[in-house]
């Protein structure tokens, strides 16, 4: 049995290579389909997000398992497998293991820390249970994950301080405006910032407006949040309505003027909040000299980024201790695991042997009423249990010290156990993939 890995993400891999395997809800069905077709995977689940495409599985046979799965892998890019491997990595064991804790931490996410990854570990964990794809090992190292995540988001700060420039956004006008539930909010663009300025803008309760230039991503924008769409000739119009303004789009100039600006802030008992995070800017700068309106483009929100990010770089270490803890954890669950099949072998060994001893002597005592009988067959399974039971308790503790195929081996060896003895191990490299 190995526990294995294999992926790519924004770290290892440009986005014309990360988009050839990225799946649609059609795809994936596929996909893990193709994987369990796979003769060595016994269990496994997909994690596709828009930076990373990862196969967790237990297989079998690990040098077979992992040529298959990259040759699955470069189909699905249409690359071939030697070019698709550079972009490629692969984790074993516990290094597999530690791989999915710091992924459902969000330390290897592009924003440090972020908790977007946590629910899309959850769905991918979720998913493979409805597909049945999931067994005894990645049941309990997915369960392990999530808890693992929640405890490092609630116990460190690794996630309370905004670390991107969309989430900087909201919380400045967060700051500015105070509760933001019920605030109009204008989100001016559908790209990704704009998408996750509204995603955390409905999550504090605003009110979201989209406005794009492609009026269909506007809308499919806004019905995800819950918000309306307009068109960006209604801009002025809207922005009268709004106490936020978040822009972000691809425009080559400004798309709100000063004009536009003082318009909208006449009259209003509150400040009007622009908050532009386009490159190049897209409101007019002259707009943060009108009266009642306050505007901050994206250099201002960059220092908050960068004292934030350092503020949960601080957390770092104590979040891989935890890691670290959990996947010495994991790895002794792993490894007694393993000595269950060996221990109920040898149980089996013992109890034939004890029922053949025991027909063996009743044979020869047909005097023998059925309570004389019955205390036979107790005191023989007594002496059975009080045997075995020190040495299978003992088996179990020095296998979770990672001595579990030390063990496995000698006593398959002394008792003649079938399966478990020194010869060649179906799998290579030994049952844990030392």
């Amino acid at each position: 049995m190995h526990l294995v890995v294999i992926g790519m993400n924004h770290r290892t891999a440009p986005v014309e290579v990360r988009e050839r395997l990225a799946l649609t809800a059609d795809a994936r069905e596929a996909f893990v389909r193709a994987v369990g077709g796979l003769p060595p995977v016994e269990e496994h689940a997909v994690l596709s997000t828009c930076n990373r495409l990862e196969v967790y599985a237990v297989v079998s046979r690990f040098h077979e398992a992992m040529e298959s799965l990259v040759d699955l892998l470069a189909r699905r890019a249409d690359m071939p497998g030697e070019g698709l491997l550079a972009y490629l990595y692969t984790f074993h064991h516990h290094q597999a293991a530690r791989h999915l804790f710091r992924v459902a931490c969000g330390l290897d996410s592009m924003v440090l820390g972020e908790t977007q990854i946590l629910a899309q570990v959850r769905e991918a964990y979720q998913a493979a249970q409805r597909d049945g794809t999931v067994g005894t090992v990645l049941h309990e190292l997915f369960q392990r994950s999530l808890r693992l995540a929640k405890r490092a988001h609630t116990e460190t700060g690794l996630s309370r301080h905004a670390a991107s420039i969309s989430s900087a956004a909201v919380d400045l006008a967060r700051r500015l405006l105070g509760d933001l539930a019920g605030r109009a909010v204008l989100v001016v663009g559908a790209g990704d910032m704009a998408e996750l300025a509204a995603e955390i803008l409905h999550g504090q309760g605003a009110a979201v407006v989209v406005a794009n230039r492609t009026p269909q991503r506007a809308e499919a924008l806004a019905r995800r949040f819950g918000g309306t769409a307009v068109p960006m000739a209604d801009l002025p119009r809207v922005l009268r309505g709004a106490d936020i303004a978040i822009v972000s789009t691809a425009a080559p100039g400004y798309v709100l003027t000063a004009a536009d600006a003082a318009e909208a802030a006449a009259g209003r008992a509150s400040p009007l909040v622009l908050i532009d995070i386009s490159v190049p800017r897209n409101v007019d700068p002259e707009a943060g000299r009108v009266p009642g309106v306050r505007l901050y483009d994206i250099d201002d929100l960059q220092a908050v980024v960068d004292e934030n990010l350092r503020q949960r770089q601080q957390e770092v270490p104590r979040v891989e201790g935890m890691i670290q803890d959990e996947v010495a954890a994991f790895s002794r669950w792993l490894e007694e695991l393993y000595v269950i099949p060996l221990i109920r072998s040898l149980r089996g060994f013992a109890e034939e042997i004890r029922r053949e001893e025991v027909e063996r002597l009743l044979s020869r005592l047909p005097e023998l009423g059925p309570r004389e009988r019955r205390l036979v067959e107790a005191a023989t399974l007594s002496i059975v249990n009080r045997i075995l039971n020190e040495p299978t308790a003992r088996l179990r503790r020095y296998a979770g010290g990672g001595a579990a195929e030390l063990y496995v081996r000698a006593l398959g060896d002394l008792f003649n156990l079938p399966g478990f003895g020194s010869g060649p191990a179906e799998g290579g490299t030994g049952p844990l993939g030392r």
